[in-house]
């Protein structure tokens, strides 16, 4: 359920090696939509799936990429959601397809509405999902994220509160050595960043700071993510240095800042 292309919901393509087959593809599921009545028991696959195309064109095309499919995936992935009844098993992977288009949108257009439909689908998700569903995760962390998002527009202090929760439930439904754990760990001691940026608790800089070291010792020098763990890294000591004045605390983001530029110069498996 991480991406639209879901399982649940098949395609005829999962990797479209040209847009020919994009385009191919999308046309037979508008004719499925336009052909199937509302009533149909299958109409909010038919829909889901058309969101899904329009969506997978635009991310495929990326600069090329037409805004209005964005628009399309979100209307599509809207209406199957809107069809389908709380219970439904095909709920939740509508649910989250909703949530991705929503957010795609939002971040291409800045659509409060917009981010406030991605962050109730993804409310709805989680409450639906079990601890132990392999999806849980991620979707903790896009509702984490996109409550940041939301901060960052309205300055809600609840709302940073709450993504900081939601990181934090996300990390701990993982190990150590699972592939996500370096990110969402990112993701996280940023957030608290913020958070002391806002309120000036010293505990917050200090445990950011330590989240955020953890992110890049977990993370191998190969790894194209490498530089930006460094990176927030660098910058949380440049704050604490700014803050305390401790000349190491500086020596040490001067060198942490330039091995991110050196990894990123070099680019993956150096």
């Amino acid at each position: 359920m991480n991406n639209h292309n879901n399982s649940d919901f098949p395609t005829c393509f999962a990797h479209p090696g040209k847009p020919s087959d994009i385009e191919q593809v999308i046309s037979v599921h508008q004719q499925a939509v336009d052909l199937t009545p509302c009533d149909h028991p299958n109409k909010h696959r038919y829909l889901n799936n058309l969101g899904n195309s329009f969506l997978t064109r635009f991310e495929y095309l990326g600069e090329l990429g037409e805004l209005s499919d964005l628009q399309r995936a979100l209307s599509n992935h809207r209406d199957a959601v809107n069809l389908i009844p709380g219970g439904h098993p095909d709920r939740l992977t509508c649910l989250n397809n909703l949530a991705i288009s929503s957010l795609a949108h939002f971040k291409r257009f800045g659509e409060l509405s917009v981010l406030e439909q991605a962050i109730s689908s993804l409310e709805e998700t989680v409450g639906l999902l079990p601890d132990d569903n392999p999806d849980t995760p991620a979707c903790l962390n896009n509702l984490g994220n996109s409550l940041v998002f939301r901060f960052e527009r309205l300055g809600e202090l609840s709302d940073l509160e709450q993504a900081i929760s939601r990181l934090r439930e996300a990390l701990n439904l993982l190990s150590d050595d699972h592939p996500d754990t370096p990110t969402y760990l990112n993701n996280l001691g940023n957030v608290v960043v913020t958070r002391f940026e806002r309120l000036g608790e010293l505990s917050d800089l200090e445990d950011a700071t330590l989240i955020l070291r953890n992110a890049v010792d977990l993370t191998p020098r190969g790894h194209p993510h490498k530089p930006h763990f460094l990176e927030s890294l660098g910058n949380a000591i440049v704050t604490r240095f700014e803050h305390f004045g401790e000349p190491s605390d500086l020596e040490d983001a001067i060198l942490i800042l330039e091995d991110a530029a050196d990894l990123a110069i070099q680019g993956p498996h150096h």
